[in-house]
């Protein structure tokens, strides 16, 4: 979003469009973005010209590595923050928060901006699903990002209101002060007088000014976790009023029994536990020939780094090179640049570079899962699994860490199986068992078809839609 910002400056000073191209990190063939194609990183593109690094800081450093593994040796200009700053901080004016009046039932509070983030993509079904039920529901995000893309498409009500979030490094001293948003806080409360807004929705543990800005203006909100922080490195900045602010929600919403027990401050009497869901007909299975071939295909789906645990897989991969099985596996995603390269460095030691590929992220993970045998979900502390509902829904054989909510999900030998957390061992063995035992797997991937039918984001509306009835005093099936 803010190289489209960028792009935007470079046409006004009269550089020519047909002399710019977008350059991404993510393998990715015969796409345009406003009228430039859009090419991965590769030497015959990066001979000449300059290389205009425009994303969020936090990108800053996979890009730089990328460019150098393809050999890049042209200028690099990279954004600074301010500059990006400024690009966001100009788009917001030229896009202001509505004034129009219109009644907003629903402020949806999102956490971050990214298409590639699960709580995002769940945020975004819900307020596609609430306001086709009658339920007006507008996003508020609080910081630049590509998840915009998919708002715009589906046509969903959003504003920016910059806002940082009151979690910092859990080994960082440093913090700031919680005041620093009070301009999004006052921003937030004048949105919900003009458009007399009912209920503030905080789409994750991260985000926390939507639920000061309903206490100033007098309304309730409800709180949606969907992670444990500490499990993700973070910790709050001041525990004792994250736990008097979220204890202050009309209702707390888990995702998962495991996320209910995310933090030990809760009031367990303010929890429900609702389950996130996919869309119906998005993940179905598109054929029936899993393990129909010699080589058996491996996916793993999300975030690359050390919670995620892609490194069982990995050494899983090395015994079945060794056991002389026939395979291939793809990571998709992006993530700690240095969890990754230390897989690649394993995947070297093992001489399986033939076997294993980082895709790095992908806007069509159906058509990966598609022509996937298994889905290996390694994760130490997912508080819900959407790419496991995902991936069974789509038919490929689920093999999940014994962790998490993951086994909420994957029940062993029922529709799937589990393994313990760190053995790749146990793992490599599933796999190989499972290859010699194809009758029971197809039994297991049936079950699981219809597990996964289970979480669908018309009972995940329907269940938060009741929740809302109940704040507002109108009882079950009642309108907000």
């Amino acid at each position: 979003m803010v190289g489209r910002l960028v792009l935007k400056r470079l046409l006004y000073q009269g550089i020519r469009k047909e002399h710019i191209v977008f350059l991404t990190t993510n393998p990715i063939d015969n796409c345009w973005l406003d009228g430039c194609p859009i090419y991965t990183c590769s030497n015959h593109i990066l001979d000449k010209g300059v290389v205009i690094v425009a994303t969020k800081e936090r990108f800053h450093e996979e890009i730089i590595n990328n460019l150098s593994l393809n050999g890049c040796d042209i200028p690099i200009i990279i954004c600074n923050s301010e500059l990006c700053s400024d690009l966001e901080n100009n788009h917001m004016r030229l896009y202001p928060v509505p004034d129009n009046g219109e009644i907003i039932d629903v402020l949806l509070m999102t956490s971050d901006n990214y298409k590639g983030s699960g709580a995002f993509l769940c945020a975004v079904e819900l307020c596609e699903q609430m306001n086709q039920s009658g339920i007006k529901m507008m996003i508020i995000l609080p910081e630049y990002g590509e998840g915009e893309d998919i708002l715009i498409e589906r046509k969903l009500p959003y504003a920016y209101i910059p806002s940082k979030n009151w979690c910092v490094d859990k080994n960082n001293n440093y913090t700031y002060n919680l005041f620093d948003n009070r301009y999004a806080r006052q921003t937030i409360k004048e949105v919900i007088i003009s458009h007399k807004v009912k209920i503030i929705h905080n789409n994750t543990s991260y985000t926390y000014v939507g639920a000061e800005a309903a206490i100033e203006a007098g309304i309730t909100y409800v709180w949606h976790l969907r992670e444990n922080i500490s499990y993700q490195g973070q910790r709050f900045i001041d525990e004792k009023y994250t736990a008097k602010l979220m204890n202050g929600a009309g209702r707390i919403i888990c995702v998962s029994q495991f996320e209910s027990k995310a933090y030990e401050f809760l009031d367990c009497e303010r929890i429900s536990v609702v389950y996130d869901g996919i869309e119906e007909n998005s993940f179905m299975p598109a054929n029936n020939d899993r393990f129909s071939g010699s080589e058996v295909r491996i996916v793993n789906v999300g975030g690359i780094n050390e919670l995620k645990g892609q490194e069982d897989i990995i050494r899983a991969a090395a015994i079945l090179k060794n056991s002389g099985m026939t395979f291939s596996v793809k990571l998709v995603g992006r993530g700690d640049e240095l969890y990754i390269n230390g897989l690649k460095l394993l995947v070297a030691e093992n001489h399986m570079e033939k076997e294993v590929s980082f895709i790095g992220f992908s806007d069509n993970v159906k058509r990966i899962y598609d022509s996937s045998d298994i889905a290996i979900i390694s994760s130490r502390a997912d508080s819900f699994g959407r790419f496991t509902v995902e991936a069974m829904c789509s038919g490929c054989l689920m093999i999940g860490a014994n962790a998490g909510a993951t086994p909420e999900i994957i029940r062993n030998e029922i529709n799937g199986y589990l393994y313990n957390v760190g053995d790749y061992h146990q793992l490599a063995r599933v796999i190989i068992n499972a290859y010699k035992n194809k009758k029971k797997v197809r039994e297991l991937i049936d079950e699981g078809i219809r597990t996964g039918k289970q979480y669908t984001v018309t009972s995940n509306m329907k269940n938060i839609k009741e929740i809302y009835d109940v704040l507002s005093g109108k009882g079950e099936g009642c309108e907000v």
